[in-house]
């Protein structure tokens, strides 16, 4: 009789679920306006295409539907299964209005946090975010300090109280009435069903409602792009992108790999293994690689000379150096950087192989000149432990680490480690110490001080610190470095040292491309005043990975390589090729194309406009574009089965002990 009674209220209003109701119209309330702010953030910064935003608005509407729907699941099902009692008690009236103040405040706190990374990354959460998850410490103290947190805080609190007082007459009715069984399954079926549906229909290709990414991006949700990302973090490849058999893999790589110049060796079947062999005798030269964070090309005037030409002491060392003026970084955050010039491999889809457990053992530059006698060492600015960059390097030939626990703790630092000049002080000690010990010396070094806040020491340059400049912090890092390299120009070692200076990856970018290849291009340097000849510049498409075999091509090693880089000083400029990955897209470009491979197994190919740096989608494959298909899925596919079996490694001796690896590769060529 009761419930009769109740079940004869005034509706929804009155219902058991209009708690349900009502933060599901705040989730896609939400969701449209974030959208409409992107829209407006597009147009003012980049243009937007206005007959594109009925498309934008209505497939966004589609994702909004679809994220809601699963966040209000719980909610839900608690809804259905509690009875009459337990619903209308304290407790749970207690739980409903806590979670619709909840909800409402993260939902518009996470809005607000999309908006600032969609301006300074132009496009929705995804891999970034699932990476920089993982060092929840650096990701919250830069975060504080790039951004006005506690303003930010504060105001989307005093908002969401704001909103929910001026409505309290409404969301104070979802206490709602007792209703039947059967009447909480007559709203659980259509829900259930709609949600089915939509989970199925609904995939990544639904954003592609122009040729723009970021407007694509911006019809997207960022909840959906970031389940997306994380769900492909550890999904081999062949589950999420266009496959080949392997034995075609296969073949094509022995076509891709082979080197003529070094007795054409055969690649060993089902793997990339070949014999590199040298002309003459091996020479023992130092090695430092310097890893410049968010060393862009666009910034050094060397190759750009109509930007903002931002390292004279960068371009001074171009003088006396070898630069590759076409090379690219094989993906968007340091860790990539450091697997392509350690390991010269594809950028794998999903994790990083750094943060991967089973990457110890692996065939990497360090590894084999350890094995050959070197004293290795890694000094970064920040904390080593970020990312697994200790465990990958320690597990793979380096012997030293030095980071910031290392170092003064009274200098200027910021969240992600102390100033340029700090390391490279210690670094240049270091070199000093390991100088004497008659061994030759390989350093990886890695800087931070070009990285959000921007932040730098005061009277260094004659830029202002307190302006938070991205341009002002890399004339910062260009002063440190050109400050380092005249103390080593000092030292008695200088002359028997190589000097490799790259960036990890260039700036964030915006516009249009699909892979927006301003963000990739970097600089790669040689500088050997004594050993390579001086002014040299290579037009060959270049990529990260092809630093360890470039490296060992000049110190005349032969070895045994598993790289999938080559020799960038010797290969012909028709096989200039880079491999970048960009979210969960992965790219091979060659001459003025590139193949993009994505989830769901599409396969497109660009032509790209070098002047413009426009990319056209080709609606017509030809023969060549086929062609460049099959060879982004060897690589890629290739390298993503050689690693999950264990063919990237040398083998490890009886026992399995650390550092058995290094006899292994000692007893190579």
């Amino acid at each position: 009789m009761a419930v009769d009674e109740e079940l004869r209220g005034p509706g929804l209003q009155r219902s058991r679920f209009a708690l349900v109701a009502v933060l599901a119209a705040t989730f896609v309330v939400i969701g449209s306006l974030t959208r409409l702010v992107l829209v407006g953030l597009q147009a003012r910064g980049y243009g937007f295409p206005l007959g594109r935003l009925p498309a934008v608005l209505g497939v966004g509407l589609v994702y909004d539907l679809l994220v809601t729907l699963w966040l209000c699941a719980p909610v839900m099902l608690l809804t259905i299964i509690l009875p009459a009692r337990a619903f209308r008690g304290p407790p749970a009236r207690v739980g409903r209005g806590a979670l619709l103040v909840v909800g409402s405040y993260v939902a518009l706190f996470i809005a607000v946090v999309e908006t600032g990374f969609f301006a300074e990354f132009n496009g929705r959460f995804g891999v970034i975010v699932v990476d920089a998850l993982a060092s929840p410490n650096e990701l919250g103290s830069d975060i504080w300090d790039t951004y006005p947190t506690g303003r930010i805080i504060v105001g989307v609190a005093l908002a969401v109280a704001t909103v929910l007082w001026a409505t309290r007459g409404l969301w104070a009715r979802c206490e709602g009435t007792a209703t039947s069984v059967r009447r909480r399954a007559w709203v659980l079926l259509p829900y259930a069903g709609l949600l089915a549906v939509l989970s199925v229909l609904v995939d990544p290709g639904l954003m592609g409602v122009s040729e723009d990414r970021a407007v694509n991006q911006i019809a997207g949700n960022g909840y959906y792009t970031l389940w997306m990302a994380y769900r492909a973090r550890s999904a081999s490849f062949e589950r999420v992108y266009a496959t080949m058999p392997d034995s075609a893999v296969d073949v094509r790589l022995d076509e891709l790999l082979r080197d003529p110049a070094v007795d054409g060796a055969p690649i060993v079947p089902g793997s990339v293994e070949r014999h590199i062999v040298a002309g003459g005798a091996a020479r023992r030269h130092n090695v430092v690689v310097i890893l410049e964070e968010s060393l862009g090309s666009r910034f050094v005037g060397g190759l750009h000379p109509d930007g903002p030409r931002a390292t004279p002491n960068l371009d001074a060392l171009i003088a006396g150096g070898t630069l590759f003026t076409r090379a690219f970084s094989t993906g968007s955050r340091t860790v990539r950087a450091i697997e392509a010039v350690c390991a010269s491999v594809p950028p794998l889809p999903g994790l990083p192989i750094i943060r991967r457990p089973a990457s110890v053992g692996m065939a990497t530059l360090p590894a084999i000149l350890r094995a050959r006698g070197y004293a290795t060492e890694f000094l970064y600015s920040g904390r080593a432990s970020f990312d697994g960059m200790d465990t990958f390097l320690r597990g793979n030939g380096v012997e030293r680490i030095v980071d910031q626990s290392d170092l003064p703790s009274k200098v200027f630092q910021t969240a992600w480690g102390v100033a340029d000049e700090v390391l490279f002080d210690r670094a240049l000690s270091e070199m000093d110490s390991l100088s004497q010990t008659g061994r030759p010396f390989f350093a990886l070094l890695l800087t931070v001080s070009n990285h959000p806040p921007y932040s730098y020491p005061a009277g260094r340059i004659a830029a202002d610190p307190a302006q938070h400049r991205q341009e002002n912090a890399v004339r910062y890092a260009d002063w440190a470095l050109g400050r380092f390299i005249a103390q080593a120009r000092t030292r008695p070692y200088f002359d028997r040292t190589l000097f490799v200076v790259l960036g990890d990856h260039g700036p964030h970018v915006y516009g249009p491309a699909e892979i927006p290849m301003p963000g990739y291009e970097v600089p790669i340097l040689l500088y050997a005043p004594a050993i390579l000849p001086s002014g040299r510049r290579i037009q060959t498409v270049t990529s990260s990975m092809d630093v360890a075999p470039t490296i060992l091509g000049v110190l005349n090693e032969s070895y045994t390589s598993r790289f999938f880089g080559q020799d960038a000083l010797r290969a012909p400029e028709a096989n200039g090729r880079a491999l970048m990955t960009e979210n969960n897209e992965l790219a091979l470009l060659r001459g003025g194309r590139m193949a993009v491979l994505g989830p769901r197994r599409m396969a497109a190919v660009y032509s790209l406009d070098q002047a413009t740096g426009q990319q056209h989608r080709r609606a017509i494959l030809d023969a060549t574009d086929l062609r460049l298909i099959q060879d982004a899925i060897s690589y890629y596919a290739g390298a993503d089965r050689m690693y999950r079996t264990g063919r990237l490694a040398y083998p490890i001796m009886a026992g399995g002990q650390p550092g058995s690896i290094l006899s292994s590769v000692a007893r190579q060529p």
